[in-house]
């Protein structure tokens, strides 16, 4: 979990580099900055041949549902150009919609 007004999500081409330059200027956090999102980063699972791309999939959507389940007070999103299949499309937005305890989503990007 993150501390409120502190989530940040991103999906899309080149979302991740303008969401990392955005939580590094305002000291916000993205799900690579939890214990969880640092260790499955460091898995490289995508491209390590640890466990098939379906496995990885679910992992990070797993991991991806509980981050923005757990976010609080106001959001920042990076999502212009993401695939509708996207973890953040089907898994993470569903869940920040459901969340009551975000009431401000901001989304990024679209300047």
């Amino acid at each position: 979990s993150t501390p409120k007004d502190s989530a940040v999500f991103y999906s899309g081409f080149g979302n991740r580099q303008k969401a990392f330059e955005f939580k590094l200027k305002l000291d916000k956090l993205t799900i690579e900055d939890t214990s969880g999102g640092k260790w499955l980063h460091q898995q490289d699972l995508f491209r390590s041949g640890k466990v098939s791309v379906e496995q990885a999939l679910k992992l990070w959507g797993r991991l991806s549902e509980r981050y923005a389940a757990s976010a609080k007070g106001e959001v920042t999103i990076f999502s212009n150009g993401s695939r509708p299949s996207s973890i953040f499309n089907r898994i993470e937005y569903p869940a920040l919609r459901k969340n009551v305890d975000v009431y401000k989503k901001i989304f990024r990007g679209y300047e």
